[in-house]
């Protein structure tokens, strides 16, 4: 079925003691262009078209209407994906992308009142996942786990292309902060030339309570991918 809203009338009889009543009622489906651009990228993939792999992925950046991040733009992590909302007040974080010819480097402030690390399972502790999808669908999906522990210039990162990433940490007064640079090269999808690369990121504590996560989006959901919800727009 092709990319569009579609409405559909149902209707149905009522047995009652008046006699049988007659409705009708309008149900409208929506087929987004996400998941049409989706399906012609999936069809190209299949049949090892990668131009047309390609012009599904431009199509999909260039009529997002989702947010666009601009260079040093600041966007806060403070809507809880996972944790009460009382401990969620003593977590947050502001993110800051800096887009450069040849990488992103990202920075990120957190406040974070049950500070602490956990080696083992990163995302039970205190830390941060930035989030790059360069061609917009989520077999591109890149997810990094960064972690404020060992030395200010080495803080464990864990991900498709760490080894690839510069980071380093530092304590501050109520939390920590994080710069990560993260090269094109290390993301899987990118072609060079793109001025839009979806992303998103998310910040992490371990509480009493248990874990505790924040997103930047409303809805709660980290991206990107098809919940993709923020734009950076590159530097040409």
């Amino acid at each position: 079925m092709p990319n569009g809203t579609y409405t559909i009338v149902l209707a149905y009889n009522t047995h009652s003691d008046l006699g049988i009543l007659s409705s009708k009622r309008l149900v409208k489906i929506e087929f987004s262009f996400y998941e049409a651009q989706q399906r012609i990228y999936e069809a190209a993939k299949k049949a090892n078209d990668s131009a047309g792999m390609a012009k599904a992925s431009l199509d999909l950046l260039a009529r997002s209407t989702n947010r666009r991040v601009g260079s040093g733009q600041v966007f806060r992590l403070e809507t809880a994906h996972q944790g009460s909302k009382q401990e969620a007040r003593k977590l947050s974080a502001a993110v800051q992308w800096y887009p450069q010819a040849e990488d992103i480097r990202v920075e990120v402030s957190v406040v974070d009142a049950n500070f602490g690390v956990n080696p083992k399972t990163l995302n039970q502790g205190s830390s941060v996942c930035l989030f790059f999808a360069p061609n917009g669908f989520d077999d591109t999906r890149t997810r990094l786990n960064i972690a404020p522990s060992g030395a200010a210039d080495a803080p464990i990162v864990q991900g498709p292309g760490a080894e690839s990433v510069k980071a380093t940490w530092r304590r501050t007064p109520d939390g920590y902060r994080i710069v990560a640079t993260v090269p094109y090269a290390s993301l899987k999808g990118y072609r060079k030339g793109w001025t839009l690369m979806p992303v998103d990121a998310m910040v992490n504590s371990k509480t009493p309570e248990g874990r505790c996560a924040l997103v930047g989006d409303a809805t709660g959901q980290p991206g990107p991918g098809q919940t993709t919800r923020y734009y950076l727009k590159l530097v040409k």
